[in-house]
């Protein structure tokens, strides 16, 4: 007794997921650039508004690469950390190194010999977080609607 499999459309087959790599980062760039650009959308409406400085320096970057789609966002700002995570002192002296610029822009005189710094109030306004936690429960679905339309062009092709 013998059994014989055929396999039939293998070459159909082949030729369809010739191109799904490239379909793939395609629309999981897609869908990751939705979801940080929802993040830097929710951190600017959360973030401190006193002169806008710190709304206007949040942005994103996706990045695909080598299998992978990263996404990030945030700021470079020096002082944004301590906006966000407040200092553990009511009081907390910043040095002028680290907040000169930013306390210039802002008009205070610099120190004549570059020592010195500012005190700024210990309480956290988060505005990352926050942003984070409202996004969190969005990146799987979607996702999921990503792996549904790189099955959608599959098939279409």
């Amino acid at each position: 007794m013998e059994i014989h499999v055929k396999a039939s459309g293998v070459k159909e087959l082949a030729a369809r997921w010739r191109g799904a790599p490239a379909i793939i980062t395609e629309e999981f760039t897609t869908s990751m650039t939705r979801i940080v650009l929802q993040g830097e959308r929710i951190s600017k409406q959360k973030a401190p508004k006193w002169r806008g400085q710190l709304r206007q320096s949040i942005h994103h970057q996706v990045t695909p690469a080598s299998g992978a789609v990263t996404g990030e966002w945030g700021t470079a700002l020096t002082y944004a950390k301590w906006k966000e995570k407040g200092t553990e002192k009511k009081n907390y002296f910043v040095p002028w190194k680290y907040i000169g610029a930013w306390a210039v822009q802002h008009g205070f005189t610099a120190p004549k010999n570059g020592k010195g710094g500012i005190r700024v109030t210990g309480n956290p306004q988060p505005f990352i977080k926050p942003a984070y936690e409202e996004i969190k429960p969005k990146v799987g679905p979607e996702f999921q609607r990503a792996v549904k339309r790189v099955i959608a062009r599959l098939k279409a092709r």
